[in-house]
């Protein structure tokens, strides 16, 4: 018996990267991507349409089904409501119904940390995503498949081309704009894709139930990031003492999903630089 992994969201960051991963490490797995083609990721891999998925999953009947679930549409305007809903509702649901066919071994689903976040509950996105949550909690309630809902912060790294805060402080150094970072004070929490990649692999591997989160230990004051960067882009220099960070709000929140116990956290400082590597 063979084991079959499908994959959806993948011409996004997480998913694109997880895909290119994946693939490397389990050669021997079938990945079947669902949803749009996404010709960089590689013309050997199965890229099919939601339609096409259950005629796939017969094919593959013999196997054992995983899916990854890291499909989303993010947006905080409101034309782009409908196109939330078809992503962050719609399409799952889809999903949903044609593996009502099939035995799944396990279900992960990505979630976000504007969950706990009283003013990003407000927003249509992270309403569609708790929905979702809720529609998959009845799903798996009773069902003998594996549940894991993983909840995500930011996240950066040296392949992302999303207009993320780190991208743009990047970018500003690039062309000696100066800081785009307006307030002084505000803390982020960031966790490199690779850390988040390798655990994912983990969750792959091994079967478990539960909610948790992949978030970082640290956060990090987003304007000395620039400074950091700069200096890092100048004079080719590390320094340790101009990146700001402090233990996260997240450590002292009891009320969160405990942190993955499958996520190791690499060197923070080392990471970024990475990132302005590749982009100089």
């Amino acid at each position: 018996m063979g084991n079959s992994l499908i994959i959806t969201g993948g011409t996004g960051f997480i998913g694109s990267s997880f895909v290119r991963k994946i693939t490397k490490q389990k050669s021997n797995d079938k990945i079947i991507l669902v949803g749009k083609e996404n010709k960089r990721i590689g013309s050997n891999l199965e890229q099919i349409n939601i339609d096409q998925l259950g005629y796939q999953l017969g094919k593959s009947k013999n196997n054992q089904v995983s899916v990854f679930h890291f499909a989303t549409f993010y947006s905080k305007k409101n034309e782009d409501k409908e196109s939330i809903f078809e992503a962050n509702i719609n399409f799952g649901t889809s999903l949903l119904d044609i593996l009502d066919k099939t035995k799944v071994k396990k279900f992960l689903y990505t979630n976000t940390m504007f969950a706990f976040n009283q003013l990003e509950r407000q927003h249509y996105y992270t309403e569609t995503k708790i929905e979702f949550s809720n529609i998959l909690n009845e799903y798996f309630e009773n069902s003998e498949s594996f549940y894991s809902e993983v909840f995500l912060d930011n996240t950066f790294g040296v392949e992302d081309k999303r207009n993320k805060i780190v991208s743009q402080i990047v970018s500003s150094i690039l062309r000696n704009d100066d800081n785009p970072v307006l307030d002084k004070e505000i803390y982020i929490n960031l966790s490199y894709v690779e850390d988040v990649l390798n655990c994912f692999i983990k969750e792959y591997e091994n079967n478990e139930n539960g909610k948790t989160r992949i978030t970082s230990k640290l956060d990090v004051k987003l304007y000395s990031l620039y400074k950091f960067l700069q200096k890092y882009h100048q004079e080719g220099l590390i320094d340790r003492n101009i990146l700001e960070i402090r233990d996260s709000e997240h450590l002292l929140n009891r009320e969160l999903p405990s942190l993955n116990e499958h996520f190791i956290e690499t060197d923070i400082f080392e990471n970024l630089t990475k990132v302005m590597d590749k982009a100089s």
